[in-house]
């Protein structure tokens, strides 16, 4: 018969008072918690409730994108304005006294496509994708599709005859038989009676769009071995007269001409180096599959097919890994590409240096694309194995304990030293992450329905979607330009892991103590589960605003147990200490 042990009990006190966030693993580590909703490491080594959100109230119910940059408003340059792409407005808000003052900066109906699109910017340019449109927030001077199209029928066409004509012509358009260029223009004459070419009636004026230096595809010339690519040299002064480098003279009166200047359709779109930079698998123009990395040209988002053999040439490169891209950044500088196994990366200032590198890594998940996001000089973003740390070499899974198997369509933001992350869970139920990358801990707060994120100075704002109706929360109220709505009260909750697995020894824990800081008016209830059991409240109270207040737990004899404390209101968690006597190795009946 084996009893258990009666040598005398060694009394064991264990105080922790630093705190390292969350850890979901079998056994967290010392100062972890298993679960914790709405808790914050801005206290640490306490750790704390997250400081309350403010509701900012820009009174749009529908909001596709939110942005922060330099506007022009009257005479005045405002930083880092918050930008809104609203139905048929783009519109700016800025902080003006106690409250925002508001500015349209142009109305987008019949311009941009209504709903959510992808934004790059680069100096005083907003670009709009895949609309292909680009907006000069500045100057306004500037509100252009970055393609152009213009087919003219040729012949006789509604009491109307138009014929191309290509002659010989100097730089400025002065036609001269001996010239080094050529114009091309397009004359419309009245149409007689016959159906023949009458008098001549206007020249047709080329759009406003097309420009000096641009690179566009002519064809639907009757010799055709004439199509193909042409750099525009020069406009004349009418707007009539296309000047291009040498080509035969010639007029045709039959078929339809085309001028068009193309941008690639591009799966993702970022700034780097005074150019645009996209990438694109998939079927390309002419149902061609394509995986290519595209440079417009430099300053010149509106030229992609540049290629006259100078520094500031377009670029084109094709890509060896297969798969879709999942996500594209600007990272220390260069253009960096990314597929779920695949980082891609190019260097150099120029096309005739420029570089592609492709290195099997963890690359961006599908569907989180949106969840790279710079902290401090690191990057970091979902992949498939979970959130990555990349410094340029090799990407680092920092998210281990969280047990972020089955998390996806993440989307991301950052402000100070913290990572704030969105993630959908095996049900679809969406959770706010935070990593703090200078105590390298986690901790998860309730998530309002984030769509993106946006930081502007040292405050970083979630855009949030319920059905039609589009909220703006700021991370921190505190600071917040305006009067916005302070959440007042809101739930929060932390649980230990199990405690008292550390030796083969059964327990008699003789009391549990916590010392807390709670606010005046936080509620708070401390709840104790033996053995994993049922969780049993032990402990209420309503926190006085006087200092630290100790909690202590007298629990029934137990090997392990878990503690948690669920509440409202601003509290402080500045230490937890056990104090348990060693029993025997073996259970006695009814343990």
């Amino acid at each position: 018969m084996k009893l258990a042990s009666l040598s005398n009990n060694t009394k064991t006190e264990k105080t922790v008072s630093t705190f390292n966030g969350l850890d979901r693993r079998t056994v967290p580590h010392d100062g972890c918690f298993a679960d914790l909703t709405n808790m914050s490491s801005d206290s640490y080594p306490a750790f704390s409730v997250r400081k309350p959100r403010g509701k900012v109230d820009f009174g749009d119910t529908e909001i596709y994108g939110m942005l922060s940059l330099d506007v022009q408003v009257g005479q005045n340059i405002v930083h880092d304005a918050f930008v809104l792409d609203v139905p048929t407005r783009l519109k700016a808000y800025y902080a003006d006294n106690d409250g925002f003052g508001e500015h349209i900066i142009m109305n987008t109906n019949g311009f941009l496509t209504q709903g959510k699109k992808q934004y790059v910017t680069s100096g005083t340019r907003l670009y709009f994708f895949p609309d292909k449109k680009v907006v000069n927030l500045m100057t306004m001077a500037e509100k252009l599709p970055l393609e152009y199209t213009k087919n003219i029928p040729l012949g006789a066409q509604d009491g109307f005859f138009y014929e191309l004509c290509a002659e010989r012509s100097d730089l400025d358009g002065t036609l001269n038989s001996s010239g080094a260029f050529t114009a091309i223009s397009c004359s419309v004459y009245k149409l007689t009676e016959e159906g023949g070419k009458g008098a001549f009636y206007q020249k047709l004026a080329f759009n406003i769009s097309v420009r000096k230096n641009d690179t566009v595809e002519l064809s639907g010339f009757t010799d055709a071995e004439l199509n193909g690519s042409y750099n525009i040299k020069n406009i004349d002064i009418q707007r009539s007269k296309l000047i291009i480098s040498p080509i035969a003279s010639f007029t045709q009166s039959a078929g339809s001409f085309t001028i068009a200047r193309t941008v690639p359709d591009m799966d993702f779109v970022v700034s780097a180096g005074n150019r645009l930079w996209g990438c694109r698998y998939g079927v390309g123009a002419g149902n061609v599959p394509v995986n290519e990395i595209y440079a417009s040209a430099l300053g010149d988002a509106y030229n992609w097919h540049r290629f006259e053999g100078v520094s500031t040439d377009s670029w084109t490169a094709s890509i060896n890994t297969p798969g879709a891209f999942t996500g594209a950044v600007c990272f220390n500088g260069n253009p960096v590409f990314f597929k779920e196994n695949a980082i891609i990366k190019v260097y150099g200032s120029y096309p005739a240096e420029f570089t592609v590198t492709e290195s099997k890594m963890r690359g961006v998940e599908i569907g989180s694309s949106e969840s790279l996001a710079t902290v401090g000089d690191c990057l970091y973003y979902k992949s498939t194995d979970g959130i990555v740390r990349y410094d340029g070499s090799i990407p680092q899974v920092i998210d281990q304990c969280l047990d972020s198997a089955g998390f996806k369509n993440a989307v991301a933001g950052s402000v100070g030293a913290k990572y704030y992350v969105s993630m959908a869970d095996r049900d679809g139920e969406r959770s706010l992450y935070v990593y703090d990358s200078e105590r390298k801990l986690w901790s998860r707060e309730d998530d309002p329905g984030i769509v993106s994120f946006c930081r502007s100075g040292t405050k970083l704002y979630m855009l949030c979607q319920s059905g039609d109706k589009s909220t703006v929360y700021a991370a921190d109220s505190d600071g917040i330009a305006g009067t916005p709505e302070k959440e007042n009260s809101y739930e929060w909750n932390f649980e230990t892991g199990d405690m008292g697995y550390d030796t083969p020894h059964h327990k008699y824990v003789s009391r549990v103590v916590l010392r807390l800081e709670p606010e005046a008016g936080a509620e708070a209830t401390v709840s104790l589960s033996r053995e994993g059991g049922e969780w049993v409240t032990e402990y209420a109270f309503t926190g006085t605003g006087d200092g630290i207040k100790t909690v202590e737990v007298r629990p029934r004899r137990c090997a392990s147990f878990r503690i948690k404390v669920e509440g409202r209101g601003k509290c402080v968690l500045r230490s937890l200490t056990s104090v348990w006597e060693r029993c025997s190795t073996v259970s006695p009946r009814g343990l």
